[in-house]
């Protein structure tokens, strides 16, 4: 069934939004990224995002973003959804992929609202 509803997105495909996004939602450590891992080598067409890999390579290259994520985290806090948001939206731009698999995201109701308002799906 998931390649059929795959093959049908590729006709579908807004200009500037993917035509096939795939959410995996779990708590932390519940196995996100081994099911995304399976998925992608079954379908190696999706562009992969996790949340926790973003923000560690931010953190790792000292960009903007990074500075203030280790500033965040090392203050024991969370990192606001407004930055998760700007850097989920920075690398579907840069990518424009067809088919978008997220992984840890969204977590909270606003980035639920925000991924529909930004790239048109449906959550």
């Amino acid at each position: 069934m998931f390649r059929r509803v795959l093959a049908r997105s590729r006709s579908s495909e807004e200009r500037g939004a993917p035509a096939f996004t795939c959410l995996i939602m779990a708590k932390p450590g519940a196995g996100k990224g081994t099911i995304a891992k399976k998925l992608l080598s079954e379908f190696p067409g999706f562009l992969h995002l996790s949340t926790g890999d973003l923000l560690r390579a931010h953190v790792h290259r000292g960009s903007t973003i990074g500075k203030q994520v280790k500033s965040i985290i090392s203050g024991g806090l969370l990192v606001p959804d407004n930055l998760i948001l700007e850097m989920i939206l920075a690398r579907v731009v840069e990518k424009a992929p067809a088919w978008l698999l997220l992984d840890g995201y969204p977590r909270t109701v606003y980035q639920a609202i925000a991924l529909e308002q930004h790239l048109r799906v449906r959550v």
